[in-house]
């Protein structure tokens, strides 16, 4: 069952899971939903944080009393990363952060049919349905891209920091979505930030957040994608268009893992690894004093 007050997202998500002959449920608010688990025992419930006439803390706690077998996803946009945060506290087995693609969904609730699967002592999936490129559908036969998937399975064991580079078009964000979603910061946010499609100004309070009054419009404390991202993965799509100085801000999360946000001097600690992504020649930048050297290896 999908709960939301969004009719086109749950249009969508109905349509794709329905396309592949699954039978799924819709409720628009709080109400609706706590009827539809009285009658049926969901294998999922996908959940905005924000519900109409209801809470994701209270409807958890309904869920779990009446099948504690049921896996919940929540999803959050910026603005309410906290309330997802506290939900997966509560008991919700994933968090998503919108706007979320079908596939990113669709792989989360992979993941849960798979534990469910291991809870119940049932035989665990086949192999090929844990394979890191299928929640991506990836498809490729040739040694090239069977060689990516060799290098994406590796790599998301490890906690390292990853760059990947590539023509526009190539699937840079796929495969960062097949590293996070393989590695052992799953179950937390995947958070993705396109650092071309911001100015400087804008994209450093994107990044790191801002407190109130920090500047014009600033009218209440909001949290950055850091921030949201923490204990899980962000992606820095087009890494290479960042200013000189949103670089060595980037470079002392990597080293020290802490910031602080617009206008404050307060400093947040924050546990986050950084997959990026460009689709320039990042030797050539460096040399031209447009990448910062460092920054590069910390990346790398």
């Amino acid at each position: 069952m999908i709960v939301d007050s969004d009719q086109n997202l749950r249009a969508d998500v109905c349509n794709f899971f329905r396309g592949i002959g699954q039978v799924i449920e819709e409720a628009p608010n709080y109400a609706t939903a706590l009827k539809m688990i009285e009658t049926v025992a969901f294998d999922i419930i996908i959940s905005d944080v924000i519900i109409p006439g209801g809470t994701i803390r209270d409807l958890i706690k309904a869920i779990h009393s009446k099948n504690n077998d049921t896996f919940v996803i929540v999803n959050s946009d910026l603005n309410s990363v906290q309330e997802g945060v506290r939900a997966v506290k509560e008991g919700a087995f994933g968090i998503l952060q919108k706007p979320f693609s079908i596939p990113e969904l669709n792989f989360h609730i992979k993941k849960a049919l798979e534990k469910k699967k291991q809870k119940t002592d049932v035989e665990e999936l086949p192999e090929r349905h844990r394979n890191v490129y299928q929640p991506y559908n990836f498809i490729g036969e040739s040694p090239e891209i069977k060689e990516v998937f060799r290098i994406v399975d590796k790599v998301a064991k490890s906690n390292s920091s990853v760059i990947l580079t590539g023509e526009t078009g190539t699937g840079k964000e796929l495969v960062a979505g097949a590293i996070h979603y393989n590695s052992l910061r799953s179950k937390a946010a995947f958070v993705r930030v396109n650092c071309a499609a911001l100015p400087e100004q804008l994209l450093e309070s994107e990044l790191f957040g801002y407190e109130k009054g920090a500047f014009t419009g600033a009218e209440k404390l909001r949290i950055g994608r850091f921030e949201q991202a923490d204990g899980g993965t962000i992606f820095l799509d087009e890494v290479a268009d960042m200013s000189l100085f949103t670089q060595a801000k980037i470079l002392r999360v990597l080293q020290e893992k802490e910031f602080e946000r617009v206008g404050s001097n307060e400093t947040v600690k924050s546990d986050v690894r950084i997959i990026s992504a460009t689709n320039k020649n990042l030797v050539e930048q460096m040399e031209e004093g447009l990448f910062r050297e460092d920054l590069y290896f910390r990346l790398n």
